[in-house]
């Protein structure tokens, strides 16, 4: 793409002559740089999504391989855009600008890049993870416990193929596990939306160091942390792509465009609509009437649709091979979103008397919040933005800026999902494919009014809007102890796995955690191992025989996997026990719509009126107590303390008063059994003091089962 000797020139066929001046300025911005890396980054996610499509394993060889065209092909437009570099004199600035940005990534990814912390706890990127491993050696699925990965893995083969494909090549480059790899994943997709954003900001309309600024905000708050840690991550590659397809597409159509750059959108198209399906689909929506705009507007009507349609070629050229598997999982994706509405209520806040400042993602989005009234400072924070907002939109309108078009078809879908469909997760898809307008609204907003002030006023404008955003930090983080994906775990204990080898040489290994996050888990980190998962939990419960039986014949000469403190085990870290045989009844999990906690060192559940299931195993027929130390009565019926354990097994169901010590009498057969438990009592409120949404009527404190003899 052939660039002006200034950024702001891109604007003069626009504007008037009044408001190119304040363009006009040579910047620091080093555009020409980060759409280098964008085409670099894009022909990386080409690469590795052909290769998933075609069933080529990105083994280490094929990842240098796929790094060195990269570079080569980056190389390529670095010569091409050689003799409209910057002036030397801006370089220092570019690279300074580059670095910020960078640093600004490296402060949310804090956690994972120095802490050895995962970069995400929620299921997906397990999912992620697995499908990785899987492309990077594709192993035929087996009956064994140890190929519960391949067999998960395998059934996502015609889904969506970037991240994954992203996290086996950045592997095989690192010499690490597909895990740990997500931490370089992270750091490039967040690199490249702050670069996106502030290009995408300029373009739109903001001053220079505004659009700077509007880069930081995006990487550090609002919704692309939240996404990256909500797990979300082909969504989250997604967009740091879309900002760049936007940006490219508003310069194919100035006269000064060239081939390259008319090249460099098609690989930027190809790689988002590899990366997410479903959010091609809903930016094609939102968008295309700004495309049309684009092309309408001015002069030179067919030159321009002659690029785009050149563009649009080289992304169906890169990729082609994907397109039936995009036809096919679009197809799906949209027949199983009319009829299962998945993780629905995670983001009930959108729903909710606080859906405006949801929809920025400071906190109010998360359903424990919608409970409570604003926050003032949060109040203040959303009504800025608000501000900003229509501001930006004023001047848009007497630009007769394209990105208008846009505002109304997004907002009918995001309507759509509101108020027809009653889905919030769905909302948050729509709103967060408009993010990147959304945040440069904020940011032309900004910068017009700043440069309403005299030069010597425009610092204090500046350090209003600092202290505004020091004031949005302060609300999120606030919020972040009600987003159960904010968790922090560490990955070490998880890497530790790895020398049970020594001691368990050729004999099984038997997982029996209660926790899914450490099941999972301690399954990816035992690839390879003879291993039984006996109650497979959340994702595995797919990829087990029979999910609904667990393992009948269990093998008695293994070692046994436990996530809680056993006094007996012969290996231990932070989180794992490792015991060299198992006890003659044991429990193996509880499947809960409340997790298990820990309280004073004890296992803790929380029943309501839906069943919580315990699996336990026995190794004969034999007679079992079901011991409840303490039960305690849940606040959710605060009027009375009665409370009437329902229990149902294969033979009987009891009505127990849940008072004192319990020992309850238990039947086993031979394998695993399932002990149903649920209180009888229901709510009479669903407002707790704590500011807790669950169901809590029964607690159980140190339950535990053990054989009679």
């Amino acid at each position: 793409m052939k660039f002006s000797r200034s950024f702001g020139e891109f604007h003069e066929k626009r504007m008037s002559e009044g408001q190119i001046e304040q363009y006009n300025r040579p910047s620091w911005i080093p555009a020409r740089a980060w759409l280098i890396f964008n085409a670099w980054f894009s022909s990386l996610v080409i690469c590795v999504s052909a290769s998933a499509t075609l069933r080529v394993p990105i083994n280490e060889w094929w990842s240098w391989a796929s790094l060195l065209l990269g570079c080569a092909l980056a190389f390529v437009f670095a010569i091409k855009s050689r003799k409209f570099a910057p002036n030397r004199n801006l370089v220092l600035g570019g690279l300074a600008a580059t670095l910020i940005i960078l640093g600004a990534v490296v402060v949310v990814l804090w956690g994972s890049l120095i802490k050895g912390e995962f970069v995400s706890v929620f299921p997906d990127p397990w999912s992620y993870s697995s499908f990785a491993s899987y492309l990077r050696d594709p192993l035929l699925p087996a009956g064994n416990g140890s190929q519960l990965i391949a067999t998960f893995a395998s059934a996502l083969m015609g889904t969506r193929y970037a991240t994954a494909g992203l996290l086996a090549l950045l592997s095989g480059i690192t010499g690490t596990d597909t895990c740990r790899s997500a931490s370089l994943f992270a750091v490039m997709v967040l690199a490249q939306t702050g670069f996106g954003t502030v290009l995408l900001s300029r373009a739109l309309g903001a001053r220079t160091i505004v659009s700077f600024l509007a880069g930081v905000f995006a990487v550090t708050l609002g919704w692309i942390p939240e996404i990256l840690k909500i797990g979300n991550w082909d969504q989250f590659l997604f967009l740091s792509l879309s900002s760049f397809v936007l940006f490219r597409i508003r310069l194919l159509t100035f006269p000064t465009s060239r081939n390259s750059g008319v090249f460099g959108l098609g690989l930027c198209m190809a790689a988002a609509l590899f990366a997410y399906p479903e959010g091609t689909a809903i930016s094609g929506v939102i968008y295309l009437p700004m495309v049309v705009w684009r092309l309408m507007r001015g002069k030179a009507l067919l030159g321009k649709t002659r690029k785009l349609a050149l563009a649009s070629g080289v992304t169906i050229l890169f990729s082609i091979v994907y397109l039936p598997t995009f036809v096919s999982f679009l197809r799906h994706q949209i027949a199983a979103g009319s009829t299962v509405l998945l993780a629905k209520g995670a983001l009930g806040g959108l729903l909710s008397a606080n859906w405006l400042p949801a929809i920025y993602c400071l906190g109010a989005q998360l359903p424990s919040k919608a409970l409570y009234p604003l926050a003032k400072l949060e109040l203040a924070v959303v009504v800025l933005f608000l501000g900003l907002t229509l501001v930006a939109l004023k001047i848009w309108w007497k630009r007769r800026d394209g990105i208008l078009l846009t505002f109304p078809f997004f907002l009918a879908v995001a309507l759509w999902q509101a108020f027809l469909v009653r889905y919030d997760y769905g909302l948050y898809k729509v709103l967060t494919m408009y993010w990147p307008v959304m945040v440069a609204a904020i940011f032309v907003g900004i910068s017009r009014i700043s440069g309403a002030f005299g030069l010597l006023a425009r610092p204090v404008a500046v350090l209003a809007f600092g202290g505004l955003m020091i004031a949005a930090v302060t609300v999120e983080v606030q919020n972040f102890r009600y987003a159960p994906w904010r968790k922090e775990r560490k990955i070490q204990p998880f890497v530790e796995l790895r020398k049970l080898k020594e001691i368990s040489r050729d004999t099984p290994i038997r997982v029996q955690t209660e926790s899914w996050f450490n099941q999972m888990w301690a399954v990816f980190f035992l690839q390879g191992y003879n291993i039984e998962v006996p109650n497979p939990l959340l994702y595995l419960k797919a990829s087990a025989n029979e999910p609904e039986k667990g393992t009948t014949n269990l093998n008695k000469a293994v070692f046994v996997l436990v996530d809680k403190k056993e006094p007996r085990a012969i290996w231990h870290n932070k989180i794992f026990y490792l015991l060299n045989r198992s006890n003659p009844v044991e429990l193996l999990g509880v499947d809960a719509p409340n997790s298990v906690e820990t309280v004073e060192g004890e296992d803790f559940l929380w029943l309501d009126n839906q069943f919580a299931v315990l699996t336990i195993s026995s190794d004969a027929d034999r007679r079992a107590f079901l011991v409840i130390p303490e039960c305690w009565p849940g606040n959710s019926r605060p009027e009375d303390k009665k409370r009437t354990l329902i229990l149902e097994t294969r033979d009987e169901t009891l009505e127990i008063p849940a008072e004192g010590n319990l020992k309850i009498p238990l039947t086993l057969r031979q394998g695993n059994n399932f002990v149903r438990l649920a209180c009888k009592e229901h709510a009479t409120t669903d407002k707790l003091p704590s500011g807790d949404t669950r169901t809590l009527l029964l607690g159980l404190k140190g339950f535990g089962v053990r054989a009679a003899d």
